[in-house]
């Protein structure tokens, strides 16, 4: 069985709905605030406000959003940084990582 980003992406959406229904979306909804991602709109389904629906992000905004993450600057804990750097890290060389956002088919 061969496994792409697109893979990863439908094989991972139970999980993170369910962390959805356990956070709820005062949760949620603070948590966007707090790291300032995109519009902060999770007005769509709760379901799928992620997946291409209320919730929007500009790629400038996503760039300076990883950067403060990959720098802790929301001051998480260590190992739940840690976790979502390796989830997103794809190689390393000596010019640089490369890391990657699983995103939808269109």
């Amino acid at each position: 069985m061969e496994f792409g980003i697109h893979t990863l992406y439908n094989f991972t959406n139970w999980y993170f709905e369910s962390i959805d229904k356990q956070l709820g979306s005062s949760t949620i909804n603070s948590y966007l605030q707090q790291i300032g991602y995109g519009n902060k709109n999770i007005s769509g389904d709760f379901s799928s406000y992620w997946m291409q629906s209320s919730l929007k992000i500009s790629p400038v905004e996503q760039v300076e959003l990883l950067k403060n993450l990959y720098r802790n600057n929301f001051n998480f804990t260590p190992a739940n940084i840690h976790a979502v750097k390796n989830s997103i890290h794809l190689t390393a060389s000596e010019n640089g990582e490369f890391m990657e956002k699983p995103e939808p088919d269109e």
